[in-house]
């Protein structure tokens, strides 16, 4: 009976060995641990059963084997040894410590060591480590001291940085709580220059457009003209011209509103290339009742077309601005001989308006980051479909039609008949 049964033992050790074998080194990482477990059940079954039987040493000496190797393909290294319960991780002492002296979260350090978090922090109890340093208040506070006495408009996180560069790693709390008994009068005159960042909003499309002049190749004699639809950040106009007229400036206006209807307010500094445009706008028939059509300050704080000019430079404007500085190098154009910019302008000037068109085209299709990757073209209908919900009387959406810019679809919307509307709730971007 005895034979039947030891007979039967081994049959089954044998089946599981075999499934262990096959299924190890393809499973999971969750598979793994279970084969493991399963198999140290078998181990210690089969040490029992050699406590009675002799002959199941040989038995014992295979499993061994294949312990071996089953730990040998696992990720972190494991201590050998023939007891009861899963292999201890090799954790080194001194790998732990550097890893902690690095400011790495406990997180982190699981995550690089294969392991779970309670692992960590047993063995930084049984290592005696902390993630903090052992730093009394009063050193705490030469410390910052000395830092602040060289560097006087350093912050909270430049302080941090620097504690942690010392080998001195301590709450960020405790650092603000020294720093309020260090530097009082520091704190309070760094307060007084935080940047204090507004954020942009506009009720809806057409309620703000950004008009600007862009002069970048304003020593060829070329003025770009443009405005930006502060809501959905689509281009109304992009035009190029040989002078800086306010009449060249209000035929482009013109243009636009025929296209994308007449803006509630607009925003131009204080050039008088944009005083026919201020003009037609606070005597348009169907201009809103704002007391502050035209909003009139520095360019620099004009915020949307500021943008929108460094865009337009790396994407368009920087090829013509350096093949023109190259003819220059060259000798074949000279630009205090007005024959040879007049030829320039007469040529250049097709071209560069071919290419503005382009970029305005590509700027009105591409993904905003900043608003989940929908378009400049997407956020202006969908605005102007939200003023539609919320006046159902208003005929811009009536007369939308399709016509074509340089192969890209864009929407035509007539000048609205009734006062623009604005939509309820304010989008902040």
């Amino acid at each position: 009976m005895e034979e039947l049964f030891c007979e039967s033992c081994l049959e089954l050790a044998e089946c599981i060995i075999t499934q262990i074998s096959s299924e190890f080194e393809g499973a999971r990482e969750e598979r793994q641990d279970y084969l493991i477990d399963s198999f140290h059940a078998v181990l210690d079954y089969v040490v029992l059963l050699e406590s009675l039987r002799p002959e199941f040493s040989l038995l014992v000496d295979v499993l061994t084997a294949l312990n071996t190797a089953m730990n040998a393909s696992m990720e972190a290294r494991v201590h050998l040894a023939r007891t009861r319960g899963r292999p201890k991780l090799s954790i080194e002492n001194d790998q732990l410590q550097y890893l902690l002296e690095t400011c790495f979260r406990i997180k982190d350090i699981c995550v690089l060591l294969g392991c779970s978090r309670s692992t960590i922090e047993r063995r930084m109890h049984d290592g005696q480590l902390s993630i903090y340093s052992s730093v009394t208040d009063s050193e705490l506070d030469n410390a910052v001291r000395r830092i602040t006495s060289s560097h006087p408009f350093c912050g909270q996180k430049t302080i941090l940085g620097r504690l942690r560069s010392m080998s001195i790693r301590v709450q960020r709390r405790r650092v603000r709580e020294s720093m309020c008994r260090v530097d009082p009068i520091g704190i309070e005159n760094r307060k007084r220059k935080i940047l204090h960042r507004r954020v942009y909003s506009v009720e809806s499309p057409n309620a703000l457009w950004h008009l600007d002049g862009y002069h970048k190749l304003i020593r060829w004699k070329f003025v770009i003209h443009g405005a930006i639809d502060g809501y959905s950040r689509l281009i109304t106009y992009l035009r190029v011209s040989t002078n800086n007229r306010a009449s060249t400036v209000l035929g482009a206006f013109r243009s636009a509103i025929e296209h994308y209807g007449l803006p509630s307010r607009i925003r131009t500094d204080r050039g008088g290339e944009n005083v026919l445009v201020a003009e037609h706008l606070l005597n348009h028939p169907l201009r809103a009742n704002h007391l502050r059509p035209v909003i009139v300050g520095k360019s620099v704080h004009n915020q949307r077309i500021e943008r929108l000019w460094r865009d337009l430079y790396s994407g368009c404007i920087s090829f013509f601005y350096n093949l023109f500085y190259f003819l220059e190098d060259v000798g074949v154009l000279d630009v205090n001989n007005d024959s040879d910019l007049y030829t320039l302008q007469f040529v250049s000037l097709p071209h560069i308006q071919v290419k503005l068109d382009q970029f305005r085209d590509g700027w009105a299709n591409h993904g905003l980051r900043t608003e989940h990757n929908q378009t400049p073209l997407q956020l202006w209908v969908m605005g102007l479909q939200g003023i539609h919900a919320s006046n159902p009387n208003h005929t811009a959406l009536d007369g939308i039609e399709e016509v074509m810019f340089a192969g890209t679809a864009l929407v035509y919307i007539e000048t609205p008949k009734q006062p623009f509307s604005p939509l309820p709730i304010k989008h902040a971007v």
